[in-house]
């Protein structure tokens, strides 16, 4: 329950376009997201075999969203890295 709240006091510090941002990505997005802030950087396709409910195409969609709120990107070689 304290990591809770220690989320939830973060999420006040953060503007309001950050907040709806953060709000709107999924459960898949948010895994990623701290995978790559643990590898740096991975392929699109181990990054599609993180366990979850989602399908394959909607694991693409969701990556793809987060490329497209420019949160990550990909570099020459097709890696996906956090911006």
């Amino acid at each position: 329950m304290l990591k809770l709240f220690k989320i939830l006091s973060e999420l006040e510090k953060l503007s309001n376009k950050e907040k709806s941002l953060f709000l709107s990505l999924s459960l898949f997005q948010i895994k990623v997201i701290s995978h790559l802030k643990k590898k740096k950087k991975e392929k699109v396709n181990n990054l599609i075999c993180i366990k979850d409910n989602s399908s394959r195409a909607q694991k693409y969609r969701y990556i793809n969203k987060l490329l497209t709120h420019k949160i990550c990107r990909l570099d020459n070689q097709n890696f996906l890295k956090l911006k």
